[in-house]
């Protein structure tokens, strides 16, 4: 089974990483070990889907202007679109509610 990124997965993968941002990341502003650890599972829930679900590239495709790539453009502007409107839609709950 291969991986593929598409826009709707990217999509996904953003409204994941700021549902988990906005959960984990009062206890990773701790300043003790605990807080340590929820920093770097934050990083790690964030990082590794984008890796996977946005940028989707194999490694001999990346040469010349691979970052450039409309689609990947595309992929990451999703990404990042649907991350700002959930924590947005997050805040707005919390302050709500």
């Amino acid at each position: 089974m291969t991986l593929t990124a598409s826009n709707s997965k990217a999509a996904l993968t953003g409204v994941g990483a700021s549902v988990l941002g906005c959960l984990l990341a009062p206890v990773a502003d701790r300043r003790d070990v605990v807080g340590s650890i929820c920093l770097l599972l934050l990083v790690a829930s964030i990082a590794l889907p984008a890796y996977f679900f946005v940028f989707g590239i194999k490694r001999q495709d990346m040469v010349g202007d691979w970052m450039l790539e409309t689609s990947l453009v595309k992929r990451i502007a999703s990404w990042l679109a649907s991350a700002a409107a959930t924590a947005f839609v997050l805040m707005l709950m919390q302050r709500l509610f």
